[in-house]
């Protein structure tokens, strides 16, 4: 999925502030946004900030040359129901992966006394997943401009893989991270709030872009009106 240039999303957003207020005054019958409308986008967002914990936390306890963090997205999904002019509800689904590989040092006792110790390759690969109920506020839309408010909240799932050639290696080996990878939560829930921009090329498809906490701090998309 190729990434839209951060400098186009950030002046879409930025618009909604520099715009006067004038310009936002158009009837209701012209606006980009109205009740009844079902929008559905799909996004991408950065930079990816369960990534960005995970490997401050991880990187100091195996700052090494072969450190090498991983990760992809996170992706979103939204869909939206319009119940008024101004309000719409919806779902927010977003997706992601993070995680490294390196080399360290590992011991191995044999219970009778032996122990050998020699230098073994880790991977870690974690996937997070969150599903949220979002509220939008809608302000001021034209037939081409639908700047938006949303909040939202939900249930947060971590999943995450070990995989090593150190002998009898166990997964415990490296709990004592976990709190690092629930992207410093221990509760299984999850909240965004963002403000928005949509720019509509024709009267269903339209670019938007958010800035705010969602997984991500910047994130844009395509937005399709049915």
């Amino acid at each position: 999925m190729s990434k839209i240039n951060p400098v186009i999303l950030i002046t879409l957003l930025v618009g909604l502030f520099l715009i006067p207020r004038q310009v936002f005054s158009e009837a209701n019958d012209s606006a980009s946004f109205n009740k009844n409308d079902i929008l559905v986008s799909f996004g991408y967002g950065f930079p990816n900030l369960d990534k960005l914990v995970f490997i401050d936390y991880l990187y100091q306890a195996n700052s090494n040359s072969t450190f090498a963090p991983k990760g992809f997205g996170p992706i979103h999904f939204r869909a939206e129901y319009g119940v008024s002019e101004k309000i719409g509800i919806g779902l927010s689904l977003n997706y992601g992966t993070y995680g490294a590989t390196w080399q360290d040092n590992f011991s191995n006792s044999d219970g009778l006394g032996n122990t050998t110790t020699g230098i073994y390759s880790f991977d870690k690969h974690i996937t997070s997943f969150t599903a949220l109920l979002r509220f939008n506020y809608h302000v001021y839309t034209t037939n081409k401009l639908d700047p938006y408010f949303s909040f939202g909240g939900g249930y947060k799932k971590i999943s995450k893989t070990y995989v090593s050639d150190a002998p009898d290696y166990v997964n415990q080996y490296y709990e004592e991270y976990s709190y690092a990878d629930d992207g410093a939560s221990l509760l299984p829930i999850a909240f965004e709030a963002v403000a928005g921009m949509r720019y509509y090329f024709t009267p269903q498809i339209a670019i938007y872009s958010e800035l705010g906490i969602a997984k991500t701090f910047l994130q844009g998309g395509v937005s399709m009106k049915f």
